[in-house]
């Protein structure tokens, strides 16, 4: 499906018109709770929706959960609308994607769905999705995940990508240093993970160059002093990440990460840079015994060359290095136990809660003795 896409500041005005040219007449609008009320979004978005009838839906936490999908699915049901419109982070995007594409709105088949035992082969709500943040990639890709107890589920349906994107980094103005570095942390997490990822793809790979690009040259001034300038790159390079993963798919970092913030409350853009710097040592120190055998081991070994050259070092040690001081000029704190995982039975906690299986598309394979080893070298 062709997305339309809109870039650039003021690119919100662009919501009228789209909404105009789907013959839109009842319009619900997903938000984050207090997220909305962030200057300029309430009023720029309430601008573009007054010649629709419109409710908004913003009773669910972040990291979607059944039952939180169960009460917008019976709002849903109840109002019936044309069209969904979701401007927030990640967990206001997925909400809307999986609300815009159940076949039916009984709690029995939103769980269905997320569990994977039904498979949607089409959407009856139009969407339309707005970031305003510059990390989750969310509108770029057909994947939503949604939790069921605590258990991270995987939705995957071409139905799930929007029709229409509107990128405006005036939205992201106003984010914190925090907020900002979480949300970079999780793009460029998106972006080293398709380069190396075993389905990666020479689009793909494209895609999370130009992405690892941009944001090694801005990172620094996006973090202590961010221009307008900055944001719009970063808005870019978050867009392109998400484009790559949607091809290529995470790798290890992510995997993980799931577990980290359901269990320790570790923001997700964070858990998976937390991550990254084993993992790159992992993945960049590869012979023919260890590598996924899906790769060809010359070209990925070039390419892990190439993945040094834009990270602007000269070895994987200087890439481990470059990471964790990432995270510190962030005002984060690197390893694991900062985070309250202190102890070997934490690790054996989160060993319990982690699919082996989701790690398949990580180049070096990995069994759970060695996860576990990897996990205790994260201090």
């Amino acid at each position: 499906m062709k997305q339309i896409e809109y870039f650039g500041r003021g690119s919100i005005n662009q919501l009228n018109p789209i909404l105009s040219g789907f013959h839109a007449k009842k319009v619900l609008l997903v938000t984050g709770k207090s997220s909305y009320d962030q200057y300029p979004i309430r009023s720029a978005v309430e601008t573009n929706l007054k010649d629709f009838i419109t409710i908004r839906y913003c009773d669910f936490d972040v990291n979607p959960k059944a039952e939180d999908l169960i009460k917008g699915a019976r709002l849903v049901a109840d109002f019936n609308p044309d069209t969904i419109v979701a401007i927030g982070g990640g967990s206001v995007l997925d909400t809307a994607k999986i609300l815009s594409f159940l076949p039916a709105h009984d709690e029995a088949t939103v769980i269905d769905v997320i569990k994977g035992v039904i498979k949607v082969a089409d959407r009856k709500k139009r969407l339309i999705l707005i970031p305003t943040t510059s990390g989750s990639g969310s509108e770029a890709t057909h994947f939503a995940v949604a939790y069921i107890d605590k258990i991270k589920y995987s939705i995957v349906s071409t139905c799930l990508l929007p029709d229409a994107v509107i990128l405006d980094p005036d939205f992201t103005d106003t984010l914190s240093k925090e907020l900002t570095a979480i949300t970079v942390f999780d793009a460029f997490c998106h972006a080293i993970e398709s380069f190396w990822s075993v389905g990666a793809t020479q689009e793909s790979k494209q895609y999370a160059k130009e992405s690892i690009e941009i944001i090694i040259g801005v990172f620094d001034s996006l973090i202590n002093a961010p221009s307008a300038v900055d944001r719009d790159k970063m808005m870019r390079a978050s867009f392109l990440a998400g484009k790559a993963i949607n091809i290529s798919k995470t790798t290890g970092p992510h995997a993980l990460s799931y577990a980290l913030t359901q269990y320790f409350e570790i923001p997700h853009g964070l858990a998976a840079m937390l991550l990254l710097p084993a993992f790159f040592e992992l993945n960049a120190n590869i012979n023919r015994v260890n590598l996924n055998s899906a790769i060809d081991f010359d070209e990925y070994a070039n390419r892990i060359d190439e993945l040094r050259v834009l990270m602007g070092v000269a070895s994987s040690d200087g890439a481990v290095t470059k990471l964790n001081n990432m995270i510190l000029s962030a005002g984060l704190r690197c390893g694991l136990r900062s985070y309250g995982i202190n102890h070997l039975s934490d690790i054996k906690f989160l060993m319990k809660n982690i699919n082996i299986e989701r790690f398949s598309n990580n180049p070096v394979m990995l069994n759970k003795a060695q996860l576990l080893l990897l996990l205790k070298s994260i201090d």
